[in-house]
């Protein structure tokens, strides 16, 4: 595809470049894999202390029990929902084959699951068919999660300290 990625705003996903799910679930990337809180001034950022373990499941399975909130119902739900320019920044990240880090799950008390962290990964990876999915989740809710979905875990824990700038690194255990 020869189109600027400002180009791809709002195109339908069979004229988006090929993409590569190059999922990077080593410890750097557990970083990355958190939203920030957005619209803070550092010194109103409280650094919050994650455990988190990382599993591996079919997206259809999560797809069943995530929230409203976090679930897409269709591709023109995509463009609307989401952040455009977000979405088309990493359609090039995919394009171009770079490491992507997977979307954090969290349980909430209805039953459902909830997208922490990742909703543009996980709603590209589901619109262009990605059949298994890497995902971290807070340690706390593990047994819980793994109670809802069939998952195979990777790893026991990753500790971090997710600060406004710049990030700790994580420490394995």
């Amino acid at each position: 595809m020869t189109l600027a990625p400002d180009d791809w705003e709002g195109l339908p996903p069979d004229a988006w470049p090929p993409l590569r799910f190059n999922w990077d679930t080593s410890p750097t990337a557990y970083l990355h894999t958190v939203d920030r809180p957005s619209g803070l001034l550092p010194q109103a950022f409280t650094p919050y202390e994650y455990a988190l373990s990382l599993g591996w499941t079919a997206l259809s399975s999560v797809d069943e029990l995530l929230s409203p909130h976090s679930r897409l119902s269709d591709v023109s739900d995509f463009w609307q929902r989401g952040r455009p320019h977000a979405f088309t920044r990493l359609l090039k990240h995919l394009a171009e084959g770079r490491p992507i880090s997977p979307p954090m799950l969290k349980f909430v008390d209805s039953g459902h699951l909830f997208l922490a962290g990742g909703h543009h990964r996980y709603a590209i990876a589901r619109v262009v068919g990605v059949e298994q999915l890497p995902f971290f989740v807070e340690s706390t809710f593990r047994q819980r999660v793994a109670s809802m979905i069939p998952v195979r875990w990777e790893t026991a824990e990753v500790r971090f300290t997710l600060t406004p700038a710049p990030p700790s690194l994580p420490v394995v255990s």
